[in-house]
């Protein structure tokens, strides 16, 4: 309040009065002064700083405004209709399992093998010491029927086309002798989504939906009666369970 010039003329002597026996209280102010002139001085600069800045902030809210329109409209869509029940019915069933999954770095024993494989598949983006095959996002068809073979079981690509992502290319790795497929997606905001899919064993538990953070970003994972399933990516826990709930 003194540096700010807010107090009564009375305050203000009081306040000078201890600045003449005490160095520390005077080097706070010269300090409090030293921000507010800094403050000032941004402040008045604004105006003169070139268009193309003022433009690029103007861009950043438009495109920010955009991107919550068409989530809006995803999301109010007949087509997010099953989506939006899914992550609902996956939510619930997560905290009815209490499945909040305790490790939260790549290496955490909580982690099957497959959903460890996921993780590093997607943090390094790369897995070519164990890669067996890669297909671009242009070959999904041939893809999946090649990988469908080799885990001898039918299985899909996911669809999170809805959701705004495209597929950039899968791939296939071997994980203690267990095909594990790898699908690989990014959305306009270069966010970046994996999600693998790998043959049950019938001597292997099932896993009820889990949810936990990694280094790299949320991660789900879970279990049918034929196949393992994992999702890496999304910003928080309401993202990565929609994106469970579009691969389900």
């Amino acid at each position: 309040a003194y540096v700010d010039g807010a107090l009564s003329a009375e305050k203000m002597a009081e306040v000078e009065a201890r600045l003449a026996h005490d160095p520390e209280a005077r080097n706070a102010v010269a300090q409090w002064r030293h921000f507010d002139n800094l403050i000032h001085t941004a402040a008045s600069d604004a105006d003169t700083r070139p268009a193309n800045l003022q433009i690029a902030a103007l861009e950043r809210k438009l495109a920010g405004r955009l991107q919550r329109r068409r989530w809006r409209t995803l999301l109010m869509g007949p087509g997010l209709r099953n989506i939006a029940a899914g992550a609902v019915l996956f939510a619930a069933g997560w905290w009815t399992h209490g499945a909040l999954a305790p490790g939260s770095g790549t290496s955490g024993s909580a982690f099957p093998a497959y959903v460890k494989s996921t993780v590093a598949g997607h943090a390094a983006y790369q897995f070519a010491r164990a890669e067996r095959a890669e297909f671009s996002g242009n070959d999904m068809t041939t893809a999946v029927a090649w990988l469908s073979e080799q885990m001898q079981q039918q299985i899909e690509s996911p669809k999170l086309e809805r959701l705004g992502y495209t597929v950039e290319s899968a791939r296939l790795i071997q994980q203690d002798d267990r095909p594990v497929a790898l699908f690989y997606y990014r959305n306009p905001e270069n966010q970046r989504v994996t999600v693998s899919i790998s043959p049950r064993r019938a001597s292997e538990p099932g896993y009820s939906l889990q949810l936990t953070r990694t280094e790299d970003g949320q991660l789900a994972y879970w279990s049918d009666s034929d196949l393992h399933y994992a999702v890496v990516g999304g910003a928080d826990v309401a993202d990565i369970t929609t994106l469970a709930a579009a691969v389900r």
